[in-house]
């Protein structure tokens, strides 16, 4: 649209175009400072001042970033394994599992194969075997979630064998 008398030409704002432009992002800058932070939690601190959450350009590294900080805060450890109790088990990125997604780092103990359910029963035999006085072995157990009545099963298998 030109203006009245004159030669300049105003241009309109294309109604169809956001009005902001993507924050630069790189996905493999996040993926490492979210990797470094779980290999050394003493890392969150240096960030957690002025990084947030929302500063991620991946919805998932938000939540990861933030859950990590959360246990961190509450003085537990986060890593890829304590971290993946608090995130889906479903979610999916790129075909990957949130396990794959976070899998330990090359100095963790490589995991050889997939144990199926099923095992974890002949486990808990043969560790019962060999003079465990109480296991637990299922996917994923934390102890700490059954600690409490684990130590009074434990209490009265200990008093069974003392009297």
């Amino acid at each position: 649209m030109a203006l009245p008398d004159s030669n300049v030409l105003k241009l309109a704002p294309d109604a169809a175009a956001p009005a902001y432009r993507s924050a630069p992002h790189n996905i493999e800058a996040e993926q490492g400072l979210l990797g470094a932070i779980l290999v050394n939690n003493d890392a969150f601190y240096r960030v957690s001042d002025f990084l947030e959450p929302k500063h991620f350009f991946e919805p998932l590294h938000q939540t990861i970033f933030e859950t990590a900080g959360s246990l961190i805060r509450m003085g537990k450890i986060a890593t890829p394994v304590t971290l993946k109790t608090f995130l889906p088990a479903d979610t999916d990125i790129g075909g990957m599992t949130i396990g794959q997604y976070l899998a330990p780092s090359s100095k963790h103990y490589p995991v050889a194969r997939f144990v199926e359910p099923r095992e974890f029963e002949a486990y808990a035999t043969i560790a019962t075997a060999k003079g465990f006085l109480l296991v637990a072995a299922s996917p994923l157990t934390r102890s700490s979630h059954h600690a409490g009545d684990d130590f009074l099963k434990l209490r009265a298998v200990r008093a069974a064998r003392h009297s």
